[in-house]
């Protein structure tokens, strides 16, 4: 057996494609494809510059709502708070879930220091097991470029 080190690099075209990645790869080495894939996930934030003190940073004081039992034909409505207690304007680059049962909508992806926004999600459950359910926020703080917020609890039959 031989190994390989094998070296990807990724560029992205826009912000739109940071956050969550995953794919599979196959190799064709040699002429020889190999239909064993490879699976490679990952988390894809921007570049920062740690050194310049204007930064925003991202406040949740609440990340997890615990919903205790919900029933399977009702629909589930929740706000977080997001501030940016930072110098500069935190953007909120992409927001993603962890289940198409989430809906989500924003104030705006732009809060200006010193302000706020309010997230509202939406959350109908589906007869599938898989909680805790997310909804993750990709911004540009870069202490904290990647936020999950949390929902818990039970969905009853």
């Amino acid at each position: 057996r031989q190994s390989v080190d094998i070296l990807m690099e990724f560029k992205l075209a826009d912000s739109l494609e940071l956050g969550n990645f995953s794919s599979k790869f196959y190799l064709d080495i040699d002429g020889v494809f190999y239909l064993k894939a490879i699976d490679m996930t990952a988390v894809i934030v921007e570049n920062f510059d740690d050194g310049d003190p204007l930064q925003p940073s991202i406040d949740i004081p609440c990340d997890c709502f615990h919903f205790d039992t919900i029933a399977l034909d009702k629909i589930l409505e929740h706000s977080f708070l997001i501030r940016n207690v930072g110098k500069e304007d935190l953007i909120i680059r992409k927001i993603e879930t962890t289940c198409t049962c989430i809906e989500y909508s924003i104030d705006g992806n732009i809060i200006h220091s010193r302000d706020s926004a309010e997230l509202r999600v939406a959350f109908r459950p589906e007869p599938v097991a898989g909680a805790p359910y997310k909804v993750r926020l990709i911004c540009n703080d870069p202490k904290r470029p990647v936020v999950e917020l949390v929902l818990k609890g039970y969905v009853a039959p």
